[in-house]
């Protein structure tokens, strides 16, 4: 049997570790396991668990590597004999790319009031709770880059103290590249469609507006107009959420008027109240609030719970709008008085491509990716985004955003 270790006491216990928290799922079984298997039963399931799976294994115990088991040596290239016994600050700094750690150095020395070490990096949060799990770029021992995801567990004696800590090391390099690869993909597809697409809604245009055109061909040429403008519009949503993914989403911020940016939202939105009968009405708008954020993004959002909420609302009825003081922060609303939000979807709402399911086809237009895409702009520029909602009586969209300075506590209202 192939062990690596430098502390029989230590290595054992966190085996006993290993088994109780992260391999087996089913308490139950755990438990009937630890009572019924014998020593040599448990020698050989602790071996194959150790040696013999696919996922690395690091143990450390008061600051030193204790045990490096073989699929780490498959994962990073390098002979357990090269770690085990020295630090594990010396294994952070050989395997991890200093540009990741650096960060999180100045995040905890600022947190920490002092000069952090980098393995406080990952100790530091085991003093809030017992495990957490991160994604990694390591550099293996032939040079080349690997992603993992690390999942440590803290070690602990009688008296809760921590002993040392137990890291599980899976390789996601594979998965990391098919999402690479996918999202290359969906960024291509998008740039290629959408330059023809422009020109050919550019021609609908013209043409949907009755210049040369017969009246036979009017219901068609509409048609084909409102389809194009769907696409370069989910076109759109998906450079956009392939930018956030990729973390290259682009912020202009400055300082705009919150009662400026909801009146031009609803001038733009108005064909959306339109098409759904519903009407735009700002009931509570603060004057002077002013806030710092990407104006453009800033639409978006705005535009993109407008139309869900026009989407949602029976015909005939009203879509409010407020923007209000909340302590050092300005809360944006947006309330319809549709069916609610279905219990089963409430939790799911911000994720991508999700939709709610319902027989009116107003529904099932887009692509699932609005709220997504809205969420991760709000937290962009520096808020948070929330609902409540009730069934029958509707839906409250908000998002916080930082107030700039002072601002005038009046109040005005506009109908469109």
């Amino acid at each position: 049997m192939k062990i690596r270790y430098t502390n029989f006491s230590g290595f054992k216990t966190a085996c006993v570790r290993l088994l109780s928290m992260t391999w087996l799922d089913n308490r139950q079984r755990t438990r009937r396991l630890a009572t019924e298997s014998t020593p040599e039963k448990n020698e050989i399931l602790l071996n194959a668990i150790m040696e013999r799976g696919r996922h690395g294994i690091i143990l450390s115990e008061r600051g030193r590597l204790t045990f490096f088991n073989h699929a780490l040596e498959g994962i990073l290239q390098y002979d357990a004999k090269y770690f085990v016994g020295k630090s594990m600050d010396e294994f952070i700094r050989t395997v991890h790319l200093q540009s990741e750690l650096e960060p999180e150095i100045q995040r905890l020395s600022r947190e920490l009031g002092r000069p952090a070490g980098f393995e406080e990096i990952f100790l530091h949060p085991l003093e809030k709770c017992d495990t957490y799990e991160k994604e990694w770029t390591l550099i293996r021992g032939d040079g080349t880059l690997t992603s993992i995801s690390l999942t440590l567990t803290a070690l602990r004696d009688t008296k809760g103290r921590m002993t040392g800590t137990l890291a599980v090391a899976q390789d996601i390099s594979e998965r990391k590249k098919m999402d690479q690869i996918k999202n290359d993909f969906i960024s291509t597809v998008s740039h290629e469609l959408r330059t023809p697409l422009t020109t050919i809604r550019a021609v609908l245009g013209i043409l949907n507006s009755g210049v040369m055109m017969a009246e036979s061909s009017r219901e068609m040429i509409s048609m084909a107009h409102k389809n194009c403008e769907r696409l370069v519009s989910l076109i759109g949503e998906m450079l956009d959420a392939e930018k956030i993914e990729s973390g290259n989403l682009p912020l202009h911020m400055k300082q705009v008027k919150a009662g400026d940016i909801i009146r031009q939202a609803i001038e733009i939105n108005r064909g959306h109240a339109y098409k759904n009968q519903v009407v735009f009405i700002s009931k509570r708008i603060m004057r002077d609030a002013c806030v710092m954020v990407d104006p453009d993004r800033l639409m978006q959002v705005l535009s993109n719970l407008l139309s869900n909420a026009a989407k949602f609302s029976p015909p005939g009825s009203e879509v409010w709008l407020s923007v209000e003081p909340l302590g050092s922060k300005i809360r944006f609303q947006i309330r319809d008085f549709g069916g609610g939000i279905p219990e089963d979807f409430q939790k799911k709402i911000f994720e991508k491509f999700v939709r709610a399911d319902s027989t009116n086809t107003r529904y099932e237009e887009g692509a699932g990716l609005g709220l997504y895409i809205a969420k991760n702009l709000v937290e962009a520029m520096n808020g948070s985004i929330g609902f409540n909602t009730e069934k029958g009586e509707g839906t409250t969209f908000f998002f916080d955003l930082p107030a700039m300075e002072s601002y005038d506590t009046t109040f005005s209202s506009l109908v469109l």
